[in-house]
């Protein structure tokens, strides 16, 4: 078994060791692809590009000898001397091992830029767009430059403080890529051509109530709108029959033969009588008509006033009531 000391050397010597290694490595280099491939190399921040309808390739940024913890800064301008305002994007193509990802090193170069855009005069317009970083293929927000006006656009690169050896030389390139669409003016308004359609009555709020097929709540068509109503009644016509006893309540009190309660008939009636006959009258002859004057069957007319006869019977009720007047007095008289 190896003593305490022993240990103590061992691990000296490794530290002295790994130190040598990293002074000899030096910084890591950041050589670009572009370098490899013999291509000559570009500033971007002394790059102008001039927008286009088409995609303009803006150039190839460089990265080199940078270190963990290392922040270098490039910029970019985008200008446009176009006869119309232009909407931009920036689109990142990124290469090369230094922008990888390590299963044990996970710590790629960062890119991260802010957008300024000014006019003629070189004075912001808005406000600056600030984009977050990132370490992969990427688009940035669109912005829109009108005529004359440039746009500043300043890349910031930082390799991280915690980047290990899998980092050690990578190569890497980032190519900027920018592309535009014209913004065509809009169409003239109606008002501007006077040929606005009149408003609405939502506009003026004089819109008529909804109808019930809108709400939903109309009532079940008629017998006449569906032809199916039934005939009209006399009461509609006027020709409907006098109102009978029943409806009006005078009928007569019903017979026994309506009822049921007639006495039985007489089982032996009595025979019926026939009225007394006339004696017939002989026929007398016919005689001759008679004369005027004559009544046929009469006596003889008499002539002048019965004085005698009248004046008899005059007396007789007289006397008879003198007789009763002598009668009443008597029996008045105790």
């Amino acid at each position: 078994m190896r003593s305490g000391k022993g240990r103590k050397l061992q691990v000296l010597a490794g530290l002295v060791l790994l130190v040598c290694m990293l002074l000899a490595g030096g910084t890591f280099a950041l050589a670009s692809l572009a370098q490899v491939n013999v291509a000559p190399e570009r500033e971007m921040r002394t790059l102008a590009v001039e927008v286009s309808a088409e995609p303009i390739f803006a150039g190839a940024q460089h990265v080199g000898n940078l270190a963990p913890g290392d922040v270098e800064n490039g910029s970019l301008t985008v200008k446009n001397g176009g006869s119309q305002k232009m909407r931009v994007y920036l689109r990142h193509d990124l290469e090369g091992a230094i922008f990888g990802r390590f299963a044990e090193d996970d710590h790629p170069l960062q890119i991260s830029y802010s957008i300024q855009i000014r006019n003629r005069f070189g004075v912001p317009v808005g406000v600056k767009i600030e984009v977050p970083v990132f370490s992969a293929d990427q688009t940035s927000p669109s912005f829109v430059l009108q005529r004359n006006q440039h746009a500043d656009i300043i890349y910031t690169y930082a390799m991280p403080i915690d980047a290990r050896n899998s980092y050690q030389g990578a190569k890497g390139q980032m190519d900027v890529t920018v592309v535009t669409r014209a913004i065509e003016d809009p169409p003239p308004s109606c008002e501007e051509l006077e040929n606005c359609p009149p408003p609405t009555c939502e506009e003026l709020g004089n819109c008529p109530p909804p109808t019930c097929e809108e709400l939903g709540n109309c009532p079940p068509p008629t017998c006449e709108e569906l032809g199916n109503c039934p005939p009209p009644t006399c009461e509609e016509l006027g020709n409907c029959p006098p109102p009978t006893c029943e409806e009006l309540g005078n009928c007569p009190p019903p017979t026994c033969e309506e009822l049921g309660t007639c006495p039985p008939p007489d089982p032996d009636p009595d025979p019926p009588v026939d009225p007394p006959q006339e004696p017939e009258q002989p026929q007398q002859p016919p005689h001759e008509p008679p004369s005027s004057g004559e009544i046929p069957g009469g006596t003889d007319p008499e002539t002048g006033v019965a004085v005698a006869g009248t004046a008899l019977q005059g007396a007789a009720l007289l006397l008879a009531g003198g007789l009763l007047l002598l009668l009443a007095r008597r029996k008045r008289k105790p």
